[in-house]
Formats: structure tokens, sequence, C-alpha cells
């Protein structure tokens, strides 16, 4: 049994999890897609970001780079793949 469910594998709800897993809760995050970050992954290749790294950084995974740089679509999904070990439920719904 979850103490908590999380709607969605985005940027919001793998913050959410981070600091459930900081504070030992038992979750499980619902993601629609077949992979965590996905919606990054189908936009277009010349995407940028237009906030810096140091404010586009999951919490406990900066990206790299100068962190006033503003990042590519790629380098955040590098970051959101191999995420902190939490569980989640791939393709729900």
């Amino acid at each position: 049994m979850y103490h908590t469910h999380v709607i969605g594998g985005g940027q919001a709800g793998l913050s959410m999890g981070y600091y459930l897993k900081q504070n030992n809760k038992e979750f499980l995050i619902l993601e629609k897609g077949m992979y965590v970050g996905e919606v990054w992954r189908d936009r277009y290749d010349s995407l940028t970001l237009f906030t810096p790294r140091m404010y586009s950084s999951l919490p406990g995974l900066q990206l790299d780079g100068d962190g006033h740089g503003l990042p590519s679509k790629d380098s955040k999904c590098r970051k959101v793949t191999p995420i902190w070990k939490m569980k989640v439920m791939r393709n729900f719904m």
C-alpha cells in the first residue's frame, strides 16, 4: 500500500517524488508515457529551455554545464532517465 500517489512523471511529479523519498514515504508515480520524461523526448530537436540550468534542474540532480546557461531538451532527458530509483508505473491510463 502506498501512502501517496503522484500523478505524472514530469518535472513536478519527479520533484515531489524526490521529497517523498527524502522523508521515507511510500509512494508511486503514475506516468501515462512509456518513459519518465517522455514529454521532453517528444519535443522538437532544437528546443532550448528559456530558464537557466540553476532553475531548470530537478532537486538532487543538477544539470551539467554553466548554471547561467540555457539547457537543451536532450540534456534534460539524460538527467531524468536514471531517476533516483523511484517506483513509477508507466503507460498508466
